[in-house]
C-alpha cells in the first residue's frame, strides 16, 4: 500500500472541496391553504407584509442576518408581483409583530390610511451557513439553509388563511459557503412558498 506524504494529503484535502456538488432539499408544513400561496400573479388584492426574526438562543452574528433577511424580503415582493399592492414593515407602532395577536395585527390595520386584503407574517428562524462533520469517507457536508413560518391573514373574514413552515436546505460534500449568499437562499424559499418554484 502506498503511503501519501502527509503535505500531499492536505493538498488534496484542501482541493476536495472545489469539486463540491449541492443540492436543495426542501421540507414543507402547512394547514389551510397550501403552497403556491400566489397562484394568480394578476391578483388585484393588496397586502401588508410583517417580518421579524426568532434566532437560537446560540444564534451568532444576528444583526448580519438581520440585515440579509430584510434584502431578501424587500428584494422577493418588490420583484415578484403577487398582490396589486405590498406594502412591508418591520415594527407595529414599534412593536414587534411577532409578539402580537393576529386580532391585534388585523385592529392594527384597519387603522391605516390604505385597506389590505391580506396580512402575510413572515418568522426567519434560520439563516446562515451550515457545516456538518462526518466519521466517513465523506469527511464533511457544508451550505446553507433557510427556516421561515409564513402564515396569511384574511383581513376581511379575521381568519388565518394559511400557515406554512418552510425549511430550505442547499447542501453538499465538500460545499464551503460564507454568509454572502444568504440573502438568495432567503428568497429562494420565499419563491417556493409563493411560486412553487425550487432553485
Amino acid at each position: 500500500m502506498k503511503i501519501l506524504p502527509v503535505r500531499l494529503l492536505v493538498l488534496l484535502l484542501v482541493a476536495v472541496p472545489l469539486s463540491g456538488c449541492a443540492v436543495t432539499q426542501s421540507a414543507i408544513h402547512s394547514a389551510g391553504k397550501a403552497p403556491p400561496l400566489c397562484q394568480v400573479q394578476t391578483n388585484q388584492e393588496s397586502a401588508l407584509v410583517l417580518w421579524g426574526t426568532a434566532w437560537r438562543t446560540d444564534q451568532k452574528e444576528m444583526k448580519l442576518r438581520e440585515e440579509k433577511a430584510s434584502q431578501a424580503i424587500t428584494q422577493f415582493f418588490g420583484s415578484r408581483p403577487c398582490y396589486a399592492k405590498t406594502t412591508l414593515l418591520r415594527k407595529l407602532a414599534g412593536h414587534e409583530p411577532l409578539t402580537l395577536s393576529d386580532i391585534e395585527i388585523i385592529d392594527f390595520a384597519s387603522t391605516l390610511p390604505d385597506h389590505y386584503n391580506k396580512i402575510i407574517l413572515l418568522r426567519v428562524e434560520e439563516l446562515g451557513p451550515l457545516l456538518i462533520f462526518y466519521l466517513s469517507p465523506i469527511l464533511w457536508e457544508g451550505g446553507s439553509e433557510a427556516v421561515v413560518r409564513v402564515r396569511v391573514l384574511d383581513v376581511n373574514s379575521g381568519s388565518l388563511e394559511s400557515d406554512v413552515n418552510m425549511h430550505r436546505r442547499n447542501t453538499g460534500a465538500f460545499v464551503l459557503r460564507g454568509t454572502k449568499r444568504l440573502e438568495e437562499d432567503l428568497e429562494a424559499a420565499l419563491g417556493q412558498v409563493f411560486f412553487g418554484t425550487i432553485k
